[in-house]
Parts: structure tokens; sequence; C-alpha cells
């Protein structure tokens, strides 16, 4: 029985030294698996952010063109699908609107100018059309005035031959009387 609990306990032995090894082995692994998983989540960390933190350039480069007044620069050719790749879209979508808006204001200001255009003519032209009727109305006040005056003439004129017409009526009268006198004291003396 001696020999039998030496034999088990030199096979727990050799086990636990067994058991040991693997567990140093498996301890090695797990410490070689995560320096490795650490070495390639840092890598794989620096190339997302490298190309997010390259994309946001890319876009912030945009806008700043964009701040300045400038709709000419080419579409954003951002690849990603993520959120940062919705926006570059986003960005694109509005740069073409404000090119539109911007085309259709131009339109419209040619438009506007063109019919100001018309308007300061049709303005001028009715300037003119307004400044010959009062150069008519000047006229016309002008005619009137010496149609007045020469109205004015005539009344004074019968005026003058009325009291010219009474003052002989009036001188007629006497002479008539004077004359019928003459007459009776002509008879008178006869």
């Amino acid at each position: 029985a001696e020999t039998l609990r030496d034999a088990a306990a030199d096979r727990v032995t050799a086990e636990r030294a067994d058991l040991d090894g693997h567990r140093d082995a498996a301890r090695s692994t797990l410490i070689f698996a995560s320096i490795l998983a650490a070495v390639l989540g840092v890598g794989l960390a620096v190339v997302l952010s490298r190309s997010i933190v390259g994309t946001v350039k890319q876009l912030l480069a945009g806008v700043q063109t964009v701040s300045r007044g400038d709709l000419t620069q080419p579409e954003l050719r951002i690849n990603s699908r993520d959120e940062v790749g919705e926006l570059a879209q986003g960005f694109n979508t509005m740069v073409a609107s404000l090119r539109t808006i911007l085309s259709e204001v131009s339109t419209t200001s040619g438009e506007v100018a063109s019919a100001s255009g018309e308007i300061a003519t049709s303005a001028q032209q009715q300037l003119s059309s307004l400044n010959e009727t009062a150069s008519s109305l000047n006229e016309i006040t002008a005619t009137a005035e010496e149609f007045k005056a020469t109205m004015q003439q005539f009344s004074d004129r019968a005026r003058a031959v009325h009291e010219a017409a009474a003052e002989t009526t009036k001188r007629a009268a006497e002479g008539a009387s004077l004359t019928r006198e003459s007459a009776t004291r002509i008879d008178q003396v006869q």
C-alpha cells in the first residue's frame, strides 16, 4: 500500500508539475495574446484615427473654401460609410444647393436689371410726354392770355365807342334842341 501511495503521490506530483507547465504555458500564451491584441488594437486605432482625421481635415478645407465664398471646388470624395461620410455627403449636397441658389439669384438679378432698364426707359418716355404736355399747356395758357388781352382791348374799344355814341347822341339831342329853339326864335322874330 505504501508503494501504491508513493506511486499515487509521484503521479500527483507529476500531474501537478504537468499542470504547472500547462498553466505557465497558458499564462504565457495569454500574456502574448494580450500584448498582441493591444498592439493590434493600437495599430487599428491609429489607422482609423488617421482615416477619420484625414476625412475631417478634407471636410474642414471644403468648409473653409465655401466660407470664403468659393463654390467652385469639386465635390469631396469621401468613401467612408460612417457618420463622417454622411456629413461629407450632406456638405456636397449643401454646396450644390448653394450653387443652384446663386445661379437663380444671378438670373433673377439680370431679369431685375432688365426690368429696371425698361422701367427707366418708360419713365423717361412718360417724362418726355409730360414735358410736351406742359409745353402745350404753356402755349394754350399764352394763347388764352393773348385772347383775354385782345378781348379786353375789344371791350375797351366797345366801351369807348359806346361812350362816344352816347356823347354823340347827347350832342345831337342838344343840337336838335338848339335847332328847335333857334327855329322858334326865328319864327318869333318874323
